[in-house]
C-alpha cells in the first residue's frame, strides 16, 4: 500500500508539471506591466492572459533569445562594440536586464574569432534555458527587435502565421492555374493541329480522286479539243491542290 501511495504521488508530481498554466499580464495604476500566474489584482488591470504549457513558453521566448542573440552576434563580428550596441536598442536605461545580460554575454566573446556565430548563439539560448539572464519574455527585448519578430503577441503572432501561409497558399493555386491555362493551351494547340492536318488530308483525297477521274478521261479516246480542255482542268486542279492543300 505505501508503494503504491509512492507511485501515486510520483504521477501526481508530474502531471503537475506538466499541467497547463496562465501568465496574466496586468497593468497597475502607474502603468507598470506585472506578469503573474495567478489572476491580477481588482485594482489592476488585465492586459492579457497568455495560455499554454509553461515549459513551452519558455521556449518560445528562448527561441526570441536565440534571434536577438544572433543579431548582436553577427554585429559584434562584424566589428561593432557593446557599447554601440546598446545605444542602437535605446541606451542602457532603456533595456531590460536580461537583453543587457545577453549582450554582456555575448560580447564576453569578442575576441574569441575562432568560435562561430552560430555556436554563441546556441551558448546564449543554452543560459536562458537555464535561467541565467532571468526570466526572459519576448517583451524584455528593445523595441526595434520586437517589430522584427512581428509582434510579442501570441494572438498576433499566429494571425500573422495564419496571413503567410494563406498567402502561400494563394500563390500556390495560382502557379496552379497558370500551369493548368498553359496546359490547356498546349491541348488546344495539339488539337487544332492535329485537326489542321485532317482537313489536308481530306483535301488532298478530294483533289486526287478529281485528278483520277480527268486521268480516265484523258485515256479515252478523244478530240483534240478535248484532250486540250482535260489538260487544262488537270493543270488547274493540281494548282488549287498545292496552293488548298497546304
Amino acid at each position: 500500500m505505501e508503494l503504491f501511495n509512492i507511485i501515486l504521488l510520483i504521477a501526481l508530481s508530474i502531471i503537475s508539471t506538466n499541467a497547463i498554466a496562465k501568465t496574466y499580464k496586468c497593468v497597475d495604476e502607474n502603468g507598470d506591466i506585472i506578469y503573474s500566474q495567478t489572476a491580477c489584482e481588482s485594482d489592476q488591470k488585465t492586459d492579457k492572459v497568455i495560455g499554454g504549457n509553461k515549459r513551452r513558453v519558455d521556449a518560445e521566448n528562448c527561441g526570441f533569445a536565440e534571434r536577438f542573440a544572433m543579431k548582436v552576434t553577427l554585429s559584434m563580428r562584424s566589428g561593432t562594440g557593446a557599447q554601440k550596441t546598446i545605444e542602437r536598442y535605446g541606451g542602457i536605461n532603456s533595456l531590460s536586464k536580461s537583453t543587457i545580460g545577453i549582450i554582456n554575454y555575448i560580447y564576453s566573446y569578442a575576441d574569441a574569432l575562432d568560435i562561430p556565430a552560430s555556436k554563441i548563439t546556441a551558448l546564449t539560448v543554452t543560459k536562458c534555458k537555464a535561467k541565467s539572464f532571468g526570466d526572459v519574455t519576448c517583451e524584455d527585448f528593445p523595441d526595434e527587435f520586437q517589430v522584427g519578430v512581428n509582434s510579442c503577441d501570441e494572438e498576433e503572432r499566429e494571425e500573422a502565421l495564419k496571413q503567410n501561409k494563406m498567402r502561400k497558399r494563394m500563390n500556390v493555386q495560382d502557379r496552379t492555374g497558370i500551369k493548368l491555362e498553359n496546359d490547356n493551351e498546349e491541348a488546344n494547340k495539339k488539337e487544332k493541329k492535329k485537326s489542321e492536318k485532317k482537313r489536308i488530308e481530306e483535301c488532298k483525297e478530294s483533289y486526287d480522286l478529281q485528278l483520277e477521274n480527268i486521268r480516265i478521261s484523258m485515256r479515252k479516246n478523244n478530240s483534240s479539243s478535248q484532250r486540250d480542255r482535260l489538260k487544262d482542268e488537270k493543270k488547274e486542279l493540281q494548282k488549287k491542290r498545292y496552293s488548298e492543300c497546304r
